[in-house]
C-alpha cells in the first residue's frame, strides 16, 4: 500500500512540474465565457459586497454599461471615490455620489478640490468648464456692498462733462473694463452686476437732474408768456 501511495505522489508531482513548464506566461479566466479575450472576463452582471439589501452590481443593459449602489439606509447608499497621492489618506480627492444630497467633491491635506470638465487645467478656480454651460436658473453671492451707496449724499456723482471727457479719453464708461481687459480676463458676472447697476443708478440720478431742470425752465417759461401776453 505505501508503495501505491508514494507512486501516486511521484506521479503528482511530475503533473504538476509538467503543467508548470507548459502552461501559458498569462491565464486568461472568464465567468459565464469559455474564451476570454481579456485576463479576466465576465459575461453578465457581476455583483459583490454586503448582503442581500447591501450590495454594489454592476453589469450593462439596454441603456447601456452600469454600476450601481443598493443599500437598506441612506448612509449605505453612498459611493466614492478617491485617489491618495501619499497612500496614507492623509492627501487625497474623495469624489462622493449620494442620492440624498447629490455630488460632492471634497479634498484632504494637500490634495486638489477643483473641478474640471473638458479641460484638466483649472486655472486655480475651483470649477472650469471649457465650453457653454446652460442653466434655469443662477445665483451669484457677493461680498461687495451692493451700489445703493450710489443715492448716498455723500456720493460724489460725475458731472456730464466730467463723463464726457473720460469717454472721449478711454473709449469706455468709467468703473467699466475696456474691451481689452475683458477679452483679455473675462468678467466677474456678480461683479459686473454690481458696476451696471451703479450706472444705472447714476443715470437715474441725471434723469432726475435734468427734470429738474426741464421743471424749472418749464416754469420760467410760463411766466415769460404771462408778461408777453400782457
Amino acid at each position: 500500500m505505501r508503495y501505491f501511495i508514494l507512486l501516486a505522489l511521484i506521479i503528482l508531482k511530475s503533473a504538476i512540474v509538467i503543467a508548470q513548464s507548459t502552461l501559458p506566461p498569462c491565464i486568461y479566466a472568464g465567468l459565464n465565457n469559455v474564451a476570454p479575450p481579456d485576463e479576466f472576463r465576465v459575461s453578465g452582471v457581476l455583483r459583490w459586497g454586503g448582503d442581500s439589501s447591501d450590495f454594489v452590481v454592476a453589469g450593462e443593459d439596454g441603456s447601456g454599461s452600469y454600476i450601481e449602489k443598493i443599500a437598506s439606509t441612506p448612509l449605505k447608499s453612498k459611493m466614492r471615490l478617491q485617489t491618495s497621492k501619499s497612500g496614507d489618506f492623509t492627501n487625497y480627492s474623495l469624489f462622493v455620489i449620494d442620492p440624498n444630497a447629490g455630488f460632492s467633491f471634497l479634498s484632504l491635506g494637500n490634495a486638489s478640490a477643483n473641478v474640471g470638465i473638458g479641460t484638466t487645467d483649472t486655472k486655480g478656480y475651483k470649477l472650469a468648464v471649457a465650453g457653454s454651460v446652460i442653466a434655469e436658473s443662477l445665483k451669484v453671492k457677493i461680498q461687495a456692498l451692493w451700489p445703493d451707496y450710489v443715492f448716498a449724499k455723500d456720493y460724489h456723482l460725475p458731472s456730464i462733462p466730467e463723463v464726457e471727457a473720460f469717454i472721449k479719453e478711454h473709449n469706455h464708461l468709467p468703473g467699466i473694463p475696456s474691451e481689452a481687459e475683458v477679452a483679455k480676463e473675462g468678467i466677474d458676472v456678480g461683479e459686473m452686476n454690481k458696476k451696471l447697476l451703479q450706472k444705472v443708478e447714476e443715470l437715474t440720478l441725471y434723469i432726475i437732474q435734468q427734470q429738474k431742470a426741464i421743471t424749472e425752465l418749464q416754469a420760467e417759461m410760463k411766466q415769460v408768456q404771462v408778461v408777453v401776453n400782457k
